[in-house]
């Protein structure tokens, strides 16, 4: 199995017939965010961030379903932030898009968020996608 791509985005259009428009790409990776409370704090993303992952499977000994996991992971100390399970299915398609809308944010500070997508292949947990974004608190 083998991962296409992997983008943080704030909106997509996707065409039906395998092609999708990006809007908003996070090319700075930087975002801004209103805190009214001291960290640890749930901030809203409003857009959402979006992260969308592309897998196809590279032989036929890859068709098969692989559990994974969406975490973020804070800046810093690496604590986990969030984490989401879910599965890769290629048993009954070619190619897999995972598609995650992020409206809340847990905010520990200023820095570089990481968004991990680890993938359990052959009985070993991978790290397969590492996206990030710097998130900063909003000045007044």
């Amino acid at each position: 199995m083998r991962l296409g791509w992997s983008v943080l985005c704030r909106g997509f259009t996707d065409h039906g017939d395998g092609s999708l428009t990006l809007a908003r790409v996070f090319a700075d990776a930087k975002l801004e965010v209103s805190v009214s409370e001291s960290p640890p704090t749930q901030v809203s993303l409003s857009p959402a961030i979006i992260l969308i992952s592309h897998w196809f499977p590279e032989t036929d000994l890859d068709l098969n379903r692989y559990p994974a996991t969406l975490r973020i992971v804070a800046p810093e100390d690496n604590q986990i932030l969030d984490e989401w399970h879910f599965s890769i299915d290629f048993l009954h398609t070619d190619f897999r898009l995972a598609i995650f809308h992020i409206s809340e944010l847990t905010f520990v500070g200023d820095g570089l968020y990481e968004f991990h997508i680890e993938v359990l292949e052959y009985g070993e947990w991978i790290i397969m996608s590492r996206n990030s974004i710097y998130v900063s608190k909003m000045v007044s």
